[in-house]
């Protein structure tokens, strides 16, 4: 059908954006057959993933754009002239791409049990949240390899970017990398 607005009361007094999502209904018979498929039921389990971590980029970013506004308008204008330099090779070019597999109110070390076999296991404060990445590239399909391993142990595993250790979204990363 389409999105509609309604005081559901699923979603009535959530403290948090919220949303219901409707796949189908099991009264339609070719949807029922659709829905019952495996297949089908992942496909829309990752576009529902996918949309998520789309929005979630979405605020970060903006919530990141509001603090570097901030931040930028309190800076002397020389010191953002030194920072914003030419573009070959300087540090400011450099993105990564981590997997963020796990956060915590509590700091936790990087020797932790929890990060047994995970590689280049670092931590970042965000949100008053610590957040713990594994795996670094400079390639996005390296770190796409690397997180179907990391979800056989956290599922809930996602692909996050950093350009010179600060958290971009993917799609901004992904854009910087294609100018290059």
């Amino acid at each position: 059908r389409k999105v509609q607005q309604a005081g559901y009361w699923v979603l009535y007094k959530v403290a948090m954006p919220s949303i219901l999502i409707e796949l189908g209904f099991l009264s339609n018979p070719e949807e029922e057959e659709f829905l019952i498929k495996a297949e089908n039921q992942n496909v829309m389990a990752q576009a529902i993933a996918d949309a998520f971590t789309d929005y979630r980029n979405e605020i970060e970013q903006k919530a990141g754009r509001d603090k570097e506004n901030a931040a930028h308008e309190s800076k002397p204008k020389a010191d953002t002239a030194a920072t914003e330099n030419s573009s070959n090779g300087s540090i400011k070019d450099i993105i990564e791409y981590r997997i963020q597999f796990y956060a915590s109110e509590r700091e936790l070390n990087l020797d932790n049990l929890l990060f047994k076999g995970l590689h280049d296991v670092k931590k970042y404060r965000e949100n008053n949240l610590w957040k713990y990445t594994a795996g670094n590239s400079a390639r996005y399909d390296e770190i796409l390899k690397m997180m179907s391993e990391i979800r056989k142990k956290y599922p809930d595993a996602f692909i996050i970017a950093f350009q010179n250790d600060k958290k971009i979204s993917i799609t901004q990363a992904r854009e910087l990398q294609r100018r290059k």
